[in-house]
């Protein structure tokens, strides 16, 4: 089965809201203090400089969605969150999701670091970043709730642009 990358659409963040991996819901959780995971998702989509989602082709429902924010000349925010049914695709899941870092690398030549935090305990998230060349951090206290995040960054060099 085929994996395509696209534009959120209608539909696509509610959806995603409602069918979240449990590590995200958790990792949301600990990020914003509350569970109302949709506005959280429509503000991340808003403020990102480009938002995309993945999902098995043919299919009216994303399994995953990422986005983008510059904040600095040499730094841009990643982030992303998905339902179940992004471990039934993890080769597609890591070769679009390098395809698309090294294509935010290239449309943003002076950004070095691609950089954010991930809850401790989203361990196959970990693994995905790790995938991608992200070097995690030790843990740091984070968000209303004071829970542990592991910061990452994944370097320009690890992309060859």
């Amino acid at each position: 089965m085929n994996y395509e990358i696209r534009g959120v659409r209608e539909g696509d963040l509610p959806y995603l809201a409602e069918n979240l991996r449990a590590a995200d819901v958790r990792e949301l959780m600990a990020t914003y203090g509350h569970t109302r995971f949709l506005s959280g998702l429509e503000r991340s989509v808003h403020l990102s400089e480009e938002a995309l989602v993945g999902l098995p082709s043919g299919s009216p429902h994303p399994a995953m969605l990422w986005g983008i924010r510059q904040f600095t000349d040499r730094a841009a925010i990643i982030w992303a969150c998905g339902t179940p049914e992004i471990f039934k695709f993890p080769k597609a899941l890591v070769e679009n999701s390098r395809t698309t870092l090294k294509r935010w690398f290239v449309e943003r030549p002076s950004v070095e670091y691609l950089m954010n935090f991930t809850h401790e305990s989203n361990t196959s998230h970990h693994r995905w970043l790790e995938w991608c060349g992200a070097d995690l951090l030790p843990p740091l206290p984070m968000g209303p709730l004071g829970e542990n995040f592991l910061p990452f960054t994944i370097r320009r060099t690890k992309y060859h642009v």
